[in-house]
C-alpha cells in the first residue's frame, strides 16, 4: 500500500509550468500516462508534408526490409535444396535421411515453418528446375521490345512501347 500512495501523491502533484492535456486513457498506476495529441491547428504549418515524407520514408524502408527477407528466404531455399541434390548424388541419400533432417530441422527451430518433408523435397525441386539456367536473365522488358520489333509495327508504335 505505501506504493499505491507515493504513486497517487504523484499523480495528483500538478506542475504549474507543463501545460495540462485531456489523456486518452487512463494515467496507470506506474505513472504512465498517454496524453491525447495536440490538435493539428497548433502545430507548425510544414508539419503534413514532414508526416507525409516520414509515412513514404516508413513505408519503403517496410519494402525494401520485405525484399530482403525473401531474397534472404529464396536463397536458403536454394541452398537447401542444392545440398540436398548434391548429397543424393554423392552420398545416396534417401528418402528416410530427408525425414529426418525436417524432424531434426523442425526441433531446432520450433517457431519457424516451411521445414517439413514435404516442403525439403519441393526446395530440391526448385535447385534442380532452376540450376541449370543462366545466372543472367533477361528483363520482361527486354522480351516485350524484341516481341514487338519482331511483329513489324510501324515505328511510331514501337517507340510507344519502348
Amino acid at each position: 500500500m505505501p506504493n499505491k500512495k507515493r504513486i497517487s501523491k504523484t499523480l495528483t502533484v500538478k506542475d504549474e509550468n507543463v501545460p495540462t492535456r485531456n489523456s486518452r486513457g487512463r494515467i496507470r498506476e506506474e505513472g504512465a500516462s498517454f496524453p491525447a495529441p495536440p490538435f493539428l491547428s497548433t502545430l507548425p504549418a510544414d508539419y503534413i508534408e514532414v508526416l507525409a515524407g516520414l509515412k513514404r520514408q516508413i513505408a519503403a524502408a517496410q519494402t525494401r526490409a520485405a525484399l530482403s527477407v525473401n531474397r534472404g528466404v529464396i536463397a536458403l531455399y536454394w541452398h537447401v535444396g542444392g545440398t540436398i541434390a548434391i548429397r543424393q548424388t554423392i552420398s545416396g541419400w534417401g528418402d528416410a535421411v530427408v525425414e529426418r533432417l525436417a524432424h531434426d530441422l523442425r526441433r531446432a527451430f520450433p517457431g519457424l515453418e516451411g521445414f517439413s518433408p514435404r516442403n525439403i523435397w519441393r526446395m530440391r525441386a526448385f535447385f534442380l528446375a532452376w540450376s541449370g539456367v543462366s545466372k543472367k536473365l533477361t528483363q520482361a522488358v527486354s522480351e516485350t521490345k524484341i516481341r514487338i520489333a519482331s511483329k513489324k509495327l510501324p515505328q511510331h508504335q514501337v517507340r510507344y512501347y519502348a
